[in-house]
């Protein structure tokens, strides 16, 4: 009997031990009996190298055209003076607002209406609106933004003049055009005044100054009330650089208001040296 036991205990003892052998760490054997297989980074890279270099340069491409879009500024601006209407661009970093380039110039691309032809870098005003831009400015020569497209839209206020003399009636932008070479008394009061506010960069007065132009039919009448609205929008722009410190100034727009009339606030403004 007991001979008769030994061999299959034997066995179960070595079926046990074989069990608790532990296997090397990373391998696997497969039920078909196949030799270990051992995943390394270096296997994984062979496979994926090429589709990861791919994804990683169309990403970086991306990124830079990107970048570079929004990188690129460019906008329209008026000389408060002649009028002329030029085309601005330069780059600079969206983020740190840093200018990478020169600026660079170009006649302006909105070249219509009142602003039909180009002379070097610039777009003029129509010859029947410049004949009549006669007006002694009182300020330096300087350009005024009319919009500039960077990652927002900003509209300037040079803007307010452009959208004025460029009136779309019946589809035509030439409302002013043919209206100056049918009222010269009165463009001969218009385009002077307006360019004086231009110059003080008094838009806002603006709009007020071409609706009198608009509806006023009588020339007297017309003279007066252009006379009376220049006066009170000079008065102000005088008292608030005098309250501002800058008396010289102040006296020179009372002066400036005195050409279209006697005005007992101006000149006391002027008298007061």
């Amino acid at each position: 009997m007991n001979s008769a036991t030994t061999p299959t205990t034997a066995n179960s003892l070595d079926s046990q031990a074989s069990a608790d052998t532990v296997k090397p760490s990373g391998t696997s054997t497969s039920s078909q009996g196949r030799p270990p297989v051992v995943r390394t980074w270096g296997v994984w890279w062979q496979k994926a190298r090429w589709p990861t270099l791919i994804v990683s340069t169309i990403v970086l491409l991306v990124c830079a055209v990107a970048y570079s879009l929004n990188t690129t500024v460019f906008g329209t601006e008026i000389n408060s003076h002649t009028w002329e209407v030029r085309q601005f661009s330069f780059r600079q970093d969206p983020f740190s607002k840093t200018q990478l380039t020169n600026i660079r110039y170009q006649s302006s691309l909105i070249a219509s209406g009142a602003w039909s032809s180009t002379t070097g870098l610039a777009s003029v005003p129509d010859p029947a609106i410049k004949s009549f831009l006669s007006a002694k400015p009182i300020q330096p020569e300087r350009w005024d933004l009319v919009r500039l497209y960077d990652r927002y839209d900003t509209v300037g206020r040079g803007a307010i003049l452009l959208r004025l003399v460029n009136t779309t009636v019946n589809g035509s932008k030439r409302f002013w055009i043919d209206w100056t070479s049918s009222e010269p008394t009165k463009a001969a009061i218009l385009w002077p005044a307006a360019q004086q506010l231009v110059d003080l960069g008094l838009y806002v007065s603006l709009p007020e100054l071409f609706d009198l132009a608009a509806i006023e039919k009588d020339n007297t009448k017309f003279q007066e009330r252009i006379s009376s609205l220049m006066q009170a929008v000079l008065l102000e722009h005088a008292q608030q650089n005098l309250t501002a410190g800058d008396g010289k100034f102040a006296i020179d727009v009372a002066k400036l208001g005195l050409t279209y009339g006697d005005h007992p606030a101006l000149q006391a403004m002027v008298e007061q040296k």
